[in-house]
Formats: structure tokens, C-alpha cells, sequence
């Protein structure tokens, strides 16, 4: 809508094919720059010619709900969801080494049929039920980034497992803590915390937190309109990125010396090349 003003910040694209639409691609260009979880959403972006920088994820930025428990009287949880569960090999792998019963839950809220005030009314209420849980469990296996990440915000006792730890979508976690395999699970006979970069954690936390605290009192994007230097040399970076990136796609598409994958994310109509 015309009357909303967003800050598009931890933006995470899934399906390239979204910014072929021309109406969107102006619609994130006029609200740029855009900051992205990922570099694989940055480069997307960048290769349309719109500015973006590099945010990592919002939800690093939680803090934490109750006192982090640090005894083992706590529970221990597996944490994943109904689209990407763990399989049933590795929570017993898990299980045998850590000669603990694990209660598997789904980090999603379930299905909530119901008007949009009482939507978020209950999902507020099961976000909050989870991150208090998080706090108070001994330890949290999860393969879901958006419960590792306000995990390690909190510092919470976490340990993050996938099948593919190079997947790009995991790098905002990976820059904090070691990604366990499943081959490693199996392989290995105690999962032991991986060792987590607090240095790292609060610059993010702190990178972000500005961001957001800065736009929402001033009511603008404001790496948009920056106010400090260091805004606004997020902002001459974001711009001169984004020309360089696309004049780059543009001379791979002409001289015909882009591979499928470039074809396939950029339509060369759009981005003017014959």
C-alpha cells in the first residue's frame, strides 16, 4: 500500500523467478537499499540493479525470555518442523549417545485459521511459549535456522545439525557456530555445543538493532536517507555494488558467456540486453 513505508531489512528471496515481475522489482527499488539474510538474496538483487547490502537475520537480535539454565534438569529438545523433519536415524543416533529422552517438537506455530488480530494474538502467544522454553532446556538439537538463531541471540544451549551445511541459506547462521552434519551425527558419540563467535553475535545484534531503532524513530528507511557516515557508506556501497553487478549480468547475458543458472534468474528483456 501507498501509506506504508517499508524498511526491508533480513529480506531472504526463495524463488528468483519473484523479481522478473517489473512492478516488484520498482516497488524493492524504490524502497532500497534492501538488506538481505543471505548473500545468494544480495547477489539477486544486485544483478537486477537494486541496491542491497548484506544484514544477516533479524531474529538474532532476541534476547532472552528467563534465565538461561546451565544444569542438565532441564529438557532436552529436538527441534525441526513437518517440511524438513530430522530423520528418525539421527534422533535416534542423538538419543542413544546422549542417554537422554529427547521430546521432538515443531518449531512452527501450526495452522491458525483465524482472523488476522487473533492470528497474531496466538502466534505471539506460541513465539513467546517457545523462546521461554528454549531458555530452560538443557539443550536444543534443531535443523531450523529461525530457532537456532534466537537460540544463539539468547544463549541458549544449541546445537545446529543439517543434512547440507554449504546450502547458502545457512550462512547468517553458519558465521556464528559450527554446522553439524547428519554424516557427522552418525559418525560421531556425543554432540558436544559448538563453541559460538560472541564477538561476532553482538556486532550483528548491534549492526541491526540500529538499523531498525534509527528507522522506526525517525519514520524513514534510514540507510535510505542516512544520518550518520556510516549509513550512508552502507548506502554508496549498496548503490555502486548494484551498478556494478548489473552491468556485469548484462555483459554475460551479450556475449552470450552466461551459464543456465544466470539465464534462468535474469530475463534478458528486462534487463535491456538484445
Amino acid at each position: 500500500p501507498d501509506n506504508i513505508k517499508p524498511l526491508y531489512i533480513s529480506i531472504h528471496i526463495a524463488n528468483s523467478a519473484l523479481l522478473q515481475n517489473e512492478k516488484i522489482r520498482f516497488h524493492f527499488k524504490d524502497n532500497s537499499p534492501i538488506g538481505c539474510r543471505d548473500r545468494k538474496t544480495l547477489q539477486l538483487f544486485l544483478g537486477w540493479g537494486i541496491p542491497a547490502y548484506y544484514s544477516g537475520c533479524l531474529t538474532i537480535t532476541t534476547n532472552p525470555f528467563m534465565k538461561i539454565r546451565n544444569d542438565d534438569k532441564g529438557e532436552y529438545l529436538i527441534v525441526d518442523n513437518i517440511d524438513h523433519p530430522i530423520p528418525e536415524e539421527i534422533i535416534k543416533k542423538i538419543e542413544k549417545n546422549h542417554s537422554k529422552s529427547f521430546t521432538r517438537i515443531s518449531h512452527d506455530p501450526g495452522h491458525l485459521e483465524k482472523s488476522f488480530p487473533e492470528y497474531v494474538r496466538k502466534g505471539t502467544e506460541s513465539m513467546s511459549d517457545l523462546l521461554r522454553r528454549y531458555c530452560d532446556a538443557s539443550l536444543i538439537i534443531t535443523s531450523k535456522i529461525h530457532c537456532a538463531l534466537p537460540c544463539i541471540g539468547m544463549g541458549a544451549n544449541v546445537i545446529f545439525i543439517h543434512p547440507n551445511p554449504s546450502d547458502p541459506r545457512l550462512e547468517t547462521v553458519r558465521k556464528f557456530i559450527d554446522i553439524i552434519t547428519y554424516e557427522q551425527v552418525l559418525k560421531s558419540d556425543f554432540l558436544i555445543k559448538q563453541k559460538q563467535s560472541t564477538k561476532k553475535i553482538l556486532a550483528n545484534r548491534k549492526f541491526l538493532s540500529q538499523i531498525v531503532n534509527a528507522s522506526v524513530t525517525n519514520e524513514i528507511n534510514i540507510i535510505q536517507k542516512p544520518k550518520t557516515i556510516d549509513q550512508l557508506v552502507i548506502k554508496i556501497k549498496a548503490v555502486i555494488l548494484a551498478r556494478i553487478y548489473r552491468s556485469f549480468i548484462v555483459f554475460l547475458l551479450s556475449t552470450n558467456l552466461a551459464n543456465s543458472s544466470i539465464k534462468r534468474v535474469f530475463n534478458k528483456n528486462n534487463l535491456g540486453v538484445n
